[in-house]
């Protein structure tokens, strides 16, 4: 590990191995947090347990950055842990912390190297699927049909999103998904829009609609960015999975509200996942999320 050690300053590898260590128990006592919430919180609306998410995932980021600092100012030789415990404890106990912490520090260099390789790893991944989110925007669709496009112009005034809104049907994608933020993009399948209902249609705009006018493509390109930093913790892929489940549970009650009729709404989601395929989550859609570190961020 001679070449970490001459790319990045020992007190700097101590800062951030150990950060990355406290990072786990962190975010175990985030993640029972939230798990709690959402159970006291049951019947709430999904957007409340959604913000839930996004706080704790903001907090362990909050906390991390916190860590660090602390532990590059209090530890600026890099050249081991100070342990206070109380005149109490144990001596055996305080013996096997010593061992686990001088153990720790021996494998910081190499605990620093893997979280490096691993965060370039899942960066490139989340590249690569905005080169293919980029690919959709550019390719392989047509407008729809002027009377759709005039219904989705009415929808988002009515949901007072200020952006245009463009409908695009895509050979690329087999169920509805939003693309961009600034210019926002609704790609649906060639020919559904045929094979649905007018209401099942407009249910389905709702939706999608939905995600713009909440921000989420912002939102979700800062979870993207924290599940790359994250990517080895646990806790981070229950409070990730758990966003994404509320995000979409939010956008579905915006739909059912517009659409006026749940049972509509339902049945246009069976027709959808009837049609859905295992293809990369790389935008948000009415399909659900996957894993986390299978995110990629949305064109701006």
């Amino acid at each position: 590990m001679e070449t970490l050690h001459q790319l990045i300053p020992g007190n700097w590898i101590y800062a951030l191995g150990w950060t990355v260590v406290h990072s786990l128990w962190q975010g175990a006592l985030l993640a029972i947090l939230l798990s709690a919430f959402r159970w006291f919180a049951l019947r709430s609306a999904p957007q409340l347990r959604y913000v839930a998410g996004l706080a704790s995932l903001l907090a362990l980021f909050a906390g991390s950055a916190l860590t660090f600092w602390l532990l590059l100012e209090t530890g600026a030789s890099g050249e081991g842990v100070v342990i206070t415990l109380s005149g109490q404890a144990e001596p055996q106990a305080i013996s096997y912390l010593s061992r686990l912490t001088d153990f720790l520090n021996r494998q910081l260099p190499m605990l620093v190297a893997a979280w490096i390789f691993g965060m370039v790893f899942f960066a490139f991944r989340t590249a690569g699927g905005w080169w293919y989110v980029n690919r959709l925007r550019k390719s392989g669709h047509t407008l729809a049909d002027a009377s759709w496009q005039g219904k989705v112009d009415l929808m988002a005034i009515r949901m007072k999103i200020r952006r245009p809104v463009r409908l695009l049907e895509s050979i690329h994608v087999s169920v509805p998904l939003v693309i961009g933020h600034f210019k926002p993009l609704v790609l649906m399948p060639i020919g559904m829009v045929n094979q649905l209902s007018p209401n099942e249609v407009e249910a389905i705009f709702a939706h999608e609609l939905a995600h713009i006018r909440r921000h989420d493509f912002l939102l979700n390109l800062v979870q993207s960015i924290l599940d790359i930093l994250y990517y080895f913790n646990p806790a981070v892929w229950y409070i990730s999975a758990t966003i994404r489940t509320e995000r979409e549970n939010s956008c579905d009650d915006w739909a059912v509200a517009m659409c006026g009729n749940s049972m509509t709404y339902v049945n246009a989601l069976v027709q959808l996942q009837e049609r859905a395929v295992n293809m990369p989550q790389l935008a948000l859609s009415l399909a659900g999320e996957a894993n986390p570190c299978s995110t990629a961020f949305e064109e701006f």
